[in-house]
């Protein structure tokens, strides 16, 4: 179900968002949808830490549409990459790779840098490492495409379509 988040003029925001694939029926009058996805985040492998799923942002096309597949990508097992998130069939936010930064308690680990809450590569338990991104020193949360460090499961992906009526 959408949410009305706010308006603009004589028209309402709505949001849906997706933790799991599925469809999303574009409302009759909508021209074009905001998105923010996320691609799934990858499992850690041996001493490296599992990067984080990528993070986009995109206004998208969806005049004439009846309907657009969501697939949001699977977190990554232990070494394993993360899957893609797409929207129509468009793949806009890749997962993160199974051997992303060296993991080290002392120095500071490298990767991807999250955005709100989102991506970001894992932590190697004391350390947190990912510059406005999700952070997990287990195995990352679902939904939020963080990597994990060595021999947990990175977090899934997610999207959020934002639009006008």
């Amino acid at each position: 179900m959408a949410g009305l988040i706010g308006s603009s003029g004589s028209k309402n925001l709505r949001v849906k968002e997706f933790r799991s694939s599925g469809t999303f029926p574009v409302p009759s009058g909508v021209k074009t949808v905001s998105l923010f996805l996320v691609g799934g985040g990858a499992g850690g492998a041996s001493s490296y830490l599992g990067q984080g799923g990528n993070v986009v942002e995109v206004n998208y096309d969806v005049d004439g549409k009846a309907s657009c597949a969501v697939v949001i990508g699977a977190g990554g097992a232990s070494a394993a990459n993360g899957g893609n998130t797409s929207f129509d069939g468009v793949v806009f936010a890749c997962g993160g790779g199974a051997y992303g930064a060296v993991q080290s308690s002392t120095v500071p680990q490298i990767g991807g840098t999250g955005k709100s809450g989102f991506g970001g590569h894992g932590a190697n338990g004391s350390t947190v490492a990912a510059a406005n991104g999700a952070v997990s020193a287990e195995s990352a949360p679902s939904n939020t495409g963080a990597g994990a460090p060595n021999g947990m499961s990175g977090g899934s992906g997610y999207c959020r379509v934002e639009w006008y009526e």
